[in-house]
Order: structure tokens, then C-alpha cells, then sequence
């Protein structure tokens, strides 16, 4: 007998296990439905986190241009061009021009607070001869101005300063003057002293003519000491001198006369110039290379023919040169620095200008072009004090004209990396085969030049015996030849790559002060007119230059080779041969020329030469009195920081590939 009772037992039990089954699935799904959900719950939390950082970068990145916008440089009578961060230099370049005078301003504010602080002007100067003008007043303008009327400022100027950098220098085509300093009052000193200087000369004025003088050129007594003229020949001389100034009155007695020679600061640097054989070598070149623009001439002037220069024509390539609208001026600094020399160039110096285009364009470079049907040969010589027959004494240079218009960035990065893969190296084709010729004693030649408009390539060496002079010309084409035919070694295209990325990346070299330098790499294009953004912004041109590099390897430079050197007969080859007896033909020469201005010279004419070199040896030895010395500004012990500076030092793992660790220190405005 079954009860009723135990099969509502067995039910019981049967439904309480669907029960304990439908209890799990449900408590399953649940768990799924909660997960699902905190999933959904955790994507919107990631994506309103998302969107809330990129708001509020955004705003940062808003306010910290507007920062930035409000503390970029600004002055009332400059109208900003153009701002830019350049992340190579690691500052911001600022490019304005002064709205009166048209003056072009470049302010540069590196991140790096620590670098010196630095200023440069520059002035387009174009030479039309060879009397060495441009070059000269480089010199003069820095003997005494209107504000600082010393004979020689800066010689008071350096006995209270810690400049870090102070020079002058005459260009081919610009007279450039950069100063820096890491102390701000000395920097505002030195920027002060050098505006007066190109802007209000004493040179130029008549009371200044001893200056052309002293740094250009003279006549002077030989010995130049005229106490050796005997009491009696130097009152007949005085007798004279005052009858001459009475027109009615005749010279009775004849003035006696001593030998003359030419003297001067400028004449006599460049006698020493034209002295050196490699530098005769290049000027040489240059006047042949270029027949038709101004690098035909020598702006540093040539001996001979600066002593044609007068004052007249002194002040007048002054005028011509020194405006305002003629210049490019540089500040590398803080925002306080550029704003304040902003101003200080403007209300003391700009705003007494007009603007003159006439002066800008007539001191426009044009280009020199291509046009030798045949390459020009010209032998010159040079001075030895003996000849030896046994030994090569020739040189020779050959030397090509490269572009003849406009250049474009990846062409003249091209040509660094050419110029590296043929003579950058001891294993490089020309280097390495020129000197295992035995032909010469060393390879000569600056390889490439990009510093002017136009850009050159020379090659050769020195030592060369005179039978041997055109087996060296056949060598240095066959080598060409041989670079055409067989090209480049790729692992040798990559570590020239790698060499001339290095040096685009490298902007502290050296000693001098990273403002400097860009001020100086800047003007390689902006004293054109040409963008000066273009002279430090590289990536472009190298990304491309890798580009094609990696589709066409090693025949783009190939066809450079072919281009621009193989079939390019704009060129000179240019031999200097030894001469025993040119020094004493130089001197004899110049005294057979001093004997002919002394024949034509009047009585009067010859003591005013004698008058005029006693007037400035008194300058010269006259001490500049206390009250001239004092507006010379000079540092106090209170105006010197006595905090050091620590400069970090930077670890480059695989530097650009090469596998190398590189450790860097960048100590800038270093001696």
C-alpha cells in the first residue's frame, strides 16, 4: 500500500529541486546582467574621462597660448611678421619690422633661460672696388661715437665687463657686429656702446678723418718718427709752412725731404694677408670665378689699392650702407631684454630715420651667372724665400660655381652630404685618393661653401711639383669619373647622413654663444631677403632628402657629381708657383710708388702729410680726459650675480641610430 502521504512527499522534493535549479540559472543571469551593466557603467565613466581631459587640455593648451601670446615681445612702433616655436633650438623666434624705417628685428627667447643673452646688427654691404671701404669702417666706427666719444670705448668698455662675446666682422657682402653677455645691465652696456657706434660714428664727421687714417690708411716719414728731423729742418720746414698759407708769398727755400711709406691698421693686416699663399689662392679664384657681381672684388680691400680711398668716398659707402632699412637686428633673450632693447633701438636711434628704399635696393647682390663656355686657367705666384727643385712648392685649386639662382633646401642639404661622401673623411674618394697619389703634400680646398648667395665647391693640394700640375687636374676628374661609375657605398651615404644630422642638431658648438651662432647662421639667408625661418628649419628638407635617398640611393648623388661638377665648366683652376724674388719685387715696387707721390707732391702738399702724421700720433698719445672716460658704462661689484649656474647633463641612448650613447654638456657662452 502507497499513503498519500508519500507521494505528496516525493513531489515536494522533485519541485524543490527545479526550484534550486531555476535558483542558480536566475542567480547566474543576474551575476551576468550586473556585470554587463557595471561594463556599460565603466565605458561611460572611461569615455566622460575621455572627453573631460580633452576639454580641459584644451583649455590648458587655450590658456597657455594665450600665455604665450601674451608674453611674446611687443613694442607700438615694430609690426610683428611672424612667430614660431622651433622645437631644434628649443626657443620661439619672433620676426618684426620697425613700421618707420622698414628695419628688419628678429627677437629669439630660448626656453633655456641660462644661455647668454645676445645682440647683432648687421648691414648689407656691397663693394664696388677693391679699396677695401667696407672693411675699414668695420674698424672706424668702433673709435669713438656722439654718446661715447672716447678714442677707443671699448677698450674702457672691457676693463668692466663680462662679455662672453665681442667682435666685429667684414663679410664679402655684410659688415655684421655681435656682442653677448650672460650678465643683463653689461649686455644693455655693450648694446648701448655698439648702436652708438654704427649709428652716430665720429669717423664720418670732419673732425674724424685721423680714424680713416689710423685704421685705413697714411702716408708717414719712414721710421715714423719725425724727431729725427733736425731743429733746423723743421724750423725751415715751419718757415715755409707759413709762407705758403699767404697766397701772395713764394717758397723761398726748398722743404727738405725724407722717404714716405703707407701705414695703417687696415693696410697693414691685409698686406699680411696677401702674404698667405691659401688665402691668395681663394681671393685669386674669387675674381676669376665671379666676373660680373661684387664678389669680384675683395671687400677686405687689396694693399695696393687702398690707398685710393678718401674720405669723401668713406662717408659716402657709410650713407649708402649704414640706414636703418639697410639693417637686420637680432636680440636672443628674455621677453623683458627684447622689449626693452625694442625700445631703446627706436627712441634713440630708428626714430631719427626715414625710410629709404632706394638705399636697400641698391644694395641687393644679384647672381653671378653660369656662363663659361671653358673653364678658366690662371697661373699666379707667391712668395718663398727659397726655391728647392726637389720638392713640390706648386698649388693648385679647382674650384666650381654652384648655383647660379635660388637654391632650395634639400639641394643644399644634398650638397653638405656630397661634400662629406667625397672629402669629408680620410676615406673619402677624392681625400683618399689625392693624397695616396703622392702628387702633393696635403689636400687644400674648403670643400663646400654655402655662406653667400652662391654656393662653391674647391678641391686640391699643395706641395704639387710644377710637371706634375696636370696629372694632379687629370686625377681629381678621374676620381669623379670613377664616383660616377661605381657610385656610392650605401653604409657610406648612411654614416654621412648620419654625420650632417648630427651637426644640423647640434646647436651649441664650440665656445661661441648659442645666440651668437644663430645670429650668424640667420644672416646666411636673411641678409638676401629671404625667409630667415628657412636658415634653422632643417626637418623638411631632411625628411625629403631621406625620401629619395631610400627610393633612389646611391645615383642621386650620382647625378649631382655628373651636374654639377663633371659637366659644369663654370670653373676655375687656379695654380700658384713659387717665387724667390716676388717680396722683394712687392717692396721695391712700393717704394718706386711712394718715390713718385713724393716727386709730385707741392711743398705744401708734403707738410700737410707730415702735419697730418704728427696730429695723430698727439691723438694717439693724448689721454682720453676723466669726464670722456666716465660715459663709458662699466660694471659695479652690486651689479654681479654671485649664484653659479649648473648645467644638466643630457643622455642620448642609440644617438640617431648610430648605436652610440651620447653624453652631452652644454656650458653656453663658455671662453
Amino acid at each position: 500500500l502507497v499513503s498519500n502521504s508519500e507521494d505528496d512527499i516525493e513531489l515536494d522534493a522533485s519541485e524543490i529541486e527545479l526550484e534550486k535549479i531555476a535558483t542558480k540559472y536566475a542567480r547566474k543571469y543576474h551575476a551576468v546582467r550586473v556585470r554587463r551593466y557595471a561594463f556599460f557603467i565603466s565605458i561611460l565613466v572611461m569615455v566622460f574621462a575621455l572627453v573631460t581631459f580633452t576639454v580641459v587640455k584644451l583649455q590648458i593648451h587655450a590658456s597657455s597660448s594665450t600665455n604665450a601670446k601674451n608674453k611674446m615681445p611687443l613694442h607700438h612702433a615694430y609690426k610683428r611678421i611672424k612667430s614660431k616655436f622651433l622645437p631644434g633650438y628649443q626657443g620661439s623666434m619672433h620676426y618684426y619690422k620697425h613700421i618707420h624705417t622698414d628695419a628688419e628685428f628678429i627677437g629669439y627667447t630660448p626656453l633655456d633661460k641660462t644661455q647668454d643673452k645676445a645682440f647683432g646688427i648687421s648691414f648689407r654691404t656691397k663693394p664696388r672696388n677693391n679699396n677695401g671701404v667696407a672693411h675699414i669702417l668695420e674698424h672706424s666706427v668702433l673709435s669713438g661715437s656722439k654718446k661715447y666719444p672716447a678714442k677707443d670705448p671699448f677698450l674702457h668698455l672691457m676693463k668692466g665687463s663680462l662679455q662672453t662675446f665681442l667682435n666685429a666682422m667684414t663679410y664679402n657682402d655684410r659688415t655684421v657686429y655681435p656682442i653677448a653677455s650672460r650678465n643683463s645691465k653689461d649686455f644693455r652696456n655693450l648694446m648701448s656702446v655698439y648702436l652708438d657706434a654704427v649709428f652716430n660714428p665720429h669717423c664720418v664727421e670732419e673732425s674724424g678723418e685721423w680714424i680713416l687714417k689710423q685704421e685705413g690708411w697714411r702716408y708717414d716719414v719712414v721710421d715714423g718718427d719725425d724727431e729725427n728731423m733736425s731743429n733746423s729742418d723743421q724750423e725751415n720746414m715751419n718757415s715755409n709752412s707759413q709762407q705758403q698759407d699767404d697766397k701772395n708769398t713764394t717758397i723761398i727755400e726748398e722743404v727738405p725731404r725724407k722717404e714716405l711709406e703707407l701705414k695703417g691698421v687696415v693696410y697693414s693686416e691685409m698686406k699680411g694677408v696677401f702674404s698667405n699663399p691659401e688665402s691668395l689662392l681663394y681671393r685669386h679664384t674669387s675674381k676669376l670665378l665671379f666676373p660680373d657681381n661684387t664678389y669680384h672684388y675683395d671687400s677686405g680691400g687689396e694693399p695696393k689699392y687702398i690707398a685710393t680711398l678718401s674720405h669723401a668716398e668713406f662717408v659716402d659707402f657709410y650713407n649708402k650702407h649704414y640706414h636703418p632699412t639697410n639693417s637686420k637686428i637680432f636680440i636672443s633673450g628674455t621677453v623683458d631684454d627684447i622689449e626693452s632693447a625694442m625700445e631703446l633701438i627706436h627712441s634713440s636711434y630708428l626714430s631719427n630715420y626715414e625710410k629709404d628704399e632706394k638705399i636697400k635696393k641698391n644694395s641687393e647682390i644679384s647672381f653671378q651667372k653660369k656662363k663659361f663656355s671653358h673653364h678658366l686657367y690662371q697661373s699666379r705666384p707667391y712668395s718663398v724665400t727659397e726655391i728647392t727643385h726637389d720638392e713640390g712648392q706648386h698649388m693648385l685649386s679647382i674650384t666650381w660655381l654652384l648655383n647660379d639662382d635660388s637654391m632650395r633646401s634639400m639641394l643644399e642639404l644634398s650638397f653638405f652630404v656630397l661634400d662629406h661622401l667625397l672629402i669629408g673623411t680620410s676615406s673619402s674618394p677624392l681625400n683618399k685618393e689625392l693624397m695616396d697619389s703622392g702628387l702633393g703634400s696635403s689636400v687644400i680646398g674648403y670643400g663646400l661653401d654655402t655662406g653667400l648667395l652662391q654656393s662653391t665647391f674647391a678641391v686640391g693640394m699643395k706641395g704639387v711639383k710644377a710637371s706634375e700640375i696636370d696629372d694632379l687636374e687629370d686625377l681629381i676628374f678621374d676620381v669623379l669619373k670613377g664616383v660616377v661609375r661605381n657610385g656610392f657605398e650605401e653604409d657610406d651615404i648612411k654614416a654621412a647622413m648620419n654625420s650632417i644630422e648630427f651637426q644640423l642638431r647640434e646647436v651649441q658648438t664650440g665656445s661661441t654663444p648659442a645666440g651668437v651662432n644663430i645670429f650668424l647662421q640667420l644672416l646666411e639667408k636673411w641678409n638676401y631677403d629671404i625667409d630667415p625661418y628657412s636658415a634653422l628649419e632643417y626637418e623638411d628638407a631632411l625628411n625629403n632628402l631621406k625620401k629619395t635617398i631610400n627610393k633612389e640611393g646611391s645615383s642621386y648623388f650620382v647625378s649631382l657629381v655628373e651636374k654639377y661638377l663633371l659637366h659644369n665648366t663654370h670653373r676655375v683652376h687656379m695654380e700658384l708657383s713659387p717665387s724667390s724674388t716676388l717680396e722683394q719685387d712687392t717692396i721695391d715696387e712700393e717704394k718706386k710708388t711712394m718715390k713718385a707721390q713724393l716727386d709730385t707732391m707741392s711743398d705744401s702738399e708734403y707738410i700737410d702729410v707730415i702735419k697730418q702724421a704728427e696730429n695723430l700720433k698727439e691723438i694717439q698719445n693724448t689721454e682720453d680726459p676723466p669726464e670722456v672716460i666716465d660715459t663709458v658704462p662699466m660694471l659695479s661689484i652690486e651689479d654681479i650675480d654671485r649664484n653659479g649656474v649648473e648645467y644638466p647633463v643630457e643622455i642620448i641612448e642609440d644617438a640617431y641610430d648610430t648605436g652610440a650613447t651620447l653624453v652631452s654638456q652644454s656650458v653656453d657662452g663658455s671662453p
